[in-house]
């Protein structure tokens, strides 16, 4: 009985600890949601049952049961997150054949999720290092974190009505720039109001909020920042269209910082 509690302790707290909402959002949401793969395998490597049937029914139980409660400790509720536990439950099994091969078979099934995912979270973080003060392209825009209206698409990002994009910048100190340079394709009746706001990580104001306008085709526009705006240290870019007015589809392509100029 003792062996049994030992696993499912660690597996509650693992998936009913509240946590902070930017960890469930973005590349760290799908991260925590890969980590359900390895989470159930070692659940199930840890339970006493010699039969795999009872192993795989009961971890993929516990799986299910997890997405049904999680809502209520403020954690979200998803199909993927049980598909990612079911693949751990297998995975469980494996191992409990006892052979190395299997074994290695289940190491490689229920880590291969998340590593996978985090070696191409490492790739975009090293790109945006290497190519700031591009803000947007290339592998970098796999860490934008996209609200509910906002997609991905080949060329970029694209917004609609109501929805935002954000991402937290490489490096804070950005008062050797003077503007932000957009361009990006809007599909619309008419022009429409691109805001645009930092979020500065320490004292007040904390915020500096500026904003352009898009007109409908191709554009690329200037964004100066706010005459005597504190621009240091930056730690998050938010860009995001009101809800208000005829639906629009904005594609942004790039983002990119413009130094100052020296008269």
């Amino acid at each position: 009985m003792t062996r049994l509690l030992i696993p499912i302790t660690l597996m509650v707290a693992a998936l009913l600890l509240p946590l902070p909402r930017e960890w469930s959002v973005g590349w760290r949401g799908e991260l925590l949601n890969r980590l359900h793969a390895p989470l159930f395998a070692a659940f199930g490597m840890l339970m006493p049952f010699r039969k795999t049937w009872m192993t795989l029914g009961i971890v993929i139980a516990a799986a299910a049961v997890a997405e049904i409660v999680q809502p209520w400790f403020g954690r979200s509720a998803s199909l993927t997150d049980l598909g990612w536990g079911a693949l751990g439950a297998v995975a469980a099994t494996l191992w409990q054949r006892g052979r190395i091969a299997f074994r290695l078979v289940a190491l490689s099934m229920s880590l291969a999720p998340p590593g996978i995912w985090w070696a191409q979270v490492a790739k975009a973080q090293n790109e945006a290092e290497r190519q700031f003060p591009l803000l947007m392209g290339g592998h970098a825009t796999l860490l934008w974190v996209l609200s509910p209206g906002a997609e991905r698409s080949e060329n970029g990002l694209i917004l609609h009505r109501g929805s935002s994009i954000r991402v937290e910048v490489p490096y804070p100190d950005w008062n050797a720039f003077q503007a932000l340079e957009l361009e990006g394709t809007l599909e619309s009746a008419g022009p429409l109001e691109l805001g645009i706001r930092l979020d500065i990580d320490a004292g007040l104001p904390n915020r500096v909020q500026a904003g352009v306008t898009f007109q409908p085709g191709s554009n690329r526009v200037l964004v100066p920042w706010p005459e005597n705006a504190r621009l240091s240290p930056v730690k998050k870019l938010v860009l995001f269209l009101g809800s208000a007015g005829p639906e629009a589809r904005l594609r942004l392509n790039e983002a990119r910082l413009l130094p100052v100029t020296k008269n």
